[in-house]
């Protein structure tokens, strides 16, 4: 059954952007994001959301492209956009799946300046696909392959490419996740990447993980098989409390070139 609903939300962000695993600057802005959707979650396995958001940033920080270069255009604070969110999910468990697949894709569309002469448009498009197999009662094997490609030849820095952290969308819109990277590094806007997980269980609820994730960014779509690549590594201990899993990592990028260490309780949302 179809579903209408409308939201408000206002966020404070402040956060150390990275590139090349270095501090390049300390942002922060405020966000009004106001949203009118309709969506269907009612199929146990197939569900939808698509709507129209408004957002309005108050932001005096300095943005950097992902080859250390100032961004100095002036897109604007504003931005209307409209988009279809569809995913289908087959696993066995949402936090830890022994077999089943899931797809998630998200295209979007962005007017910048929207009551300007001057405004301008630019085309974000994410995708998730994720499987799981288990080659024994002990042992699952998780491959995924994922990314964002933004199109346009004005993106702000909003909504450009982010990467790091274990949870998508954590800190900026879009974000992907990638292990041995901490906080947000900046990358091209076309990025596409590929995950690999090899999950133990030791015992009743205590996971053992070993996850390798690599990715290719670049510019344009026709460079990204030749484009900038990275990659990064962890091992990770879960244990599938009631209140969610608790995980601790120790990781490690060729971006960030140190020893990380990462810890958390309860759902990434």
């Amino acid at each position: 059954m179809n579903k209408l609903g409308a939201s408000y939300r206002i966020a404070y962000k402040d956060f150390i952007l990275k590139i090349y695993g270095e501090d390049k600057e300390h942002l922060s802005y405020l966000n009004n994001h106001v949203e009118v959707y309709m969506k269907n979650d009612s199929h146990r396995r197939f569900n939808y959301k698509t709507g129209i958001q408004y957002d309005w940033f108050s932001n005096t920080s300095q943005w950097y492209s992902a080859y250390n270069d100032a961004l100095h255009q002036k897109m604007g604070n504003y931005f209307l956009s409209g988009y279809f969110d569809v995913e289908y999910d087959n696993f066995d468990d949402k936090e830890l799946p022994t077999r089943g697949v899931n797809v998630r894709l998200i295209p979007e569309l962005y007017v910048g300046r929207i009551f300007d002469e001057s405004r301008y448009m630019f085309f974000p498009f994410v995708f998730r696909i994720k499987g799981a197999y288990s080659i024994s009662d002990k042992i699952c094997v998780l491959p995924e392959l994922f990314g964002r490609f933004v199109f346009g030849d004005k993106v702000p820095g909003y909504y450009s490419n982010f990467v790091g952290g274990e949870c998508y969308d954590r800190y900026m819109f879009g974000q992907q996740s990638f292990y041995g990277i901490h906080y947000t590094e900046h990358v091209e806007n076309k990025a596409i990447g590929t995950r690999i997980d090899l999950r133990f269980k030791l015992a009743e609820k205590h996971y053992l993980s070993c996850v390798g994730n690599y990715m290719l960014h670049a510019g344009q779509m026709d460079e990204i098989l030749h484009g900038e690549d990275m990659w990064g590594m962890g091992i990770k201990y879960s244990y599938n409390s009631f209140w969610g899993p608790v995980s601790a990592t120790i990781d490690y990028s060729d971006r960030v070139k140190k020893i990380g260490f990462y810890a958390s309780i309860g759902y990434c949302f």
